[in-house]
């Protein structure tokens, strides 16, 4: 499932961000609850990972 910058972690976990080609530019650690941080380009999303 693809999650956006502003939505909330379903589950604690580490989350890659991914481009619009679904290379990994990054990854994050997040708790249950927080909210996905801006991406560093307006087309980059995350995935559970």
């Amino acid at each position: 499932m693809k999650y956006r910058s502003g939505e909330t972690a379903p589950k604690t976990g580490n989350y890659k961000v991914l481009n619009k080609e679904g290379r990994e530019v990054n990854s994050v650690y997040l708790n249950e609850g927080d909210t996905f941080p801006p991406t560093s380009c307006s087309n980059c999303y995350y995935v559970e990972g």
